[in-house]
Parts: C-alpha cells; sequence; structure tokens
C-alpha cells in the first residue's frame, strides 16, 4: 500500500508542478509579467511619453522610467497656453463670479414670473372654465366656402384629401375644368335646340 500511494503522490506533484509552469508558451514580455516583473520596452513606439508615462504609472520607479521626460516640454506648455487651457486666477475668479451673478439674476426673474402667474392664477383658471363653456365661434363666409370646397372635391374624387396638400390645388383645377366644359356642352345642347325649335 505504501508504494501506490508513493506513485499517486509522485503523479500528484508532477501534475501540480506542470500546472504551474505556465511560461513556457509565452514570449518574453508576458512571461515576464506573469512573474511579477517589468516588461522591457522593446519598440521605438513604446519610448514616446504617453507610453513611458502608462509605463511608469503601471510598475513605478522599477520600470526605470526617467521621470523628467514625462513633463512637458516648454514648446508644449505654450501651445497649452496658446490653446487657452491655461487661465490666470484673478479671471477665473472674476468669471465665476459673474456666472454667480447672472444664475442668480435668472433665478430672481424666473421667481417673480412664478410670483406674477401665483397672483394671476384664479382670474385665469376662470378665463379658461368660461372658454370651455362658451358656445364655438360661427364661422366666416370664407371658411364655410372653403369647407363646402373641401367637401365637393371629396365627393368628386370619391376618397378624402388634405386640403393643406399640393395635390388638393390640382384636383381643384381639374374639377373645376371638367365644371366649364360640362357647362359650355350644356350650351351648345341648348343652342342647338332652340335653333331647332326655331326652324321647325
Amino acid at each position: 500500500m505504501t508504494l501506490l500511494r508513493r506513485s499517486v503522490v509522485q503523479i500528484r506533484q508532477q501534475s501540480s508542478s506542470a500546472k504551474k509552469n505556465i511560461t513556457k508558451g509565452l514570449n518574453e514580455v508576458h512571461r515576464t509579467q506573469v512573474e511579477g516583473g517589468v516588461p522591457p520596452l522593446n519598440y521605438d513606439q513604446q519610448r514616446d511619453k504617453v507610453w513611458l508615462g502608462r509605463h511608469f504609472g503601471q510598475y513605478g520607479v522599477a520600470s526605470n522610467v526617467e521621470i523628467g521626460k514625462l513633463w512637458p516640454t516648454v514648446e508644449e506648455i505654450q501651445e497649452i497656453n496658446e490653446l487657452k487651457f491655461y487661465r490666470p486666477v484673478k479671471e477665473a475668479i472674476e468669471l465665476s463670479q459673474k456666472l454667480a451673478k447672472e444664475e442668480q439674476e435668472r433665478q430672481r426673474k424666473h421667481l417673480e414670473k412664478v410670483e406674477k402667474n401665483l397672483k394671476d392664477y384664479d382670474k385665469q383658471l376662470a378665463e379658461y372654465y368660461e372658454g370651455l363653456n362658451a358656445p364655438p365661434p360661427e364661422k366666416t363666409p370664407q371658411e364655410l366656402a372653403n369647407e363646402r370646397r373641401v367637401q365637393e372635391i371629396q365627393e368628386y374624387f370619391g376618397y378624402w384629401i388634405d386640403p393643406t396638400d399640393p395635390r388638393f390645388e390640382v384636383m381643384l383645377k381639374q374639377k373645376e375644368a371638367e365644371e366649364a366644359k360640362a357647362e359650355k356642352m350644356a350650351k351648345k345642347e341648348e343652342k342647338r335646340r332652340r335653333t331647332v325649335a326655331a326652324t321647325s
């Protein structure tokens, strides 16, 4: 039994050592990271300021990054100032005071408007209820004529069309042209009948 136990223990140790040694298939950078070290900077793109800053932020002093290289140069500071990212303290204080005054003025006007509306609330509510109970205003002759036109066109063509639709005017002209033609034909027929009646 002891021999069997030894073989089982040896198999477990071999499998656990195989599990621990996972770095065999990794490249140098990943292997270094797994082992807790600082990966080397192999490429030129890794030597720019942004990459070095990330590297220093992740690995600290152990990254061997010169901290002086991470600071902006004089030219970069001038460019930042030219782009108005920099504002003097006095100017910033004045601006914040101005914005605070504008906000207070806006709030004051809003409160005045609310108070005025509250004073007029009962009167406006009464006017609203009177408007609900009032009879609808009478339509002008122009509105009645327009409604009649819309109704005639709808009956003539057999379907509803919006009066604001551009096709409405086209249909109206078409209907008027057909009515004028029918009226002309009726006059001709009347004239022909009168001529026939006069000759006989």
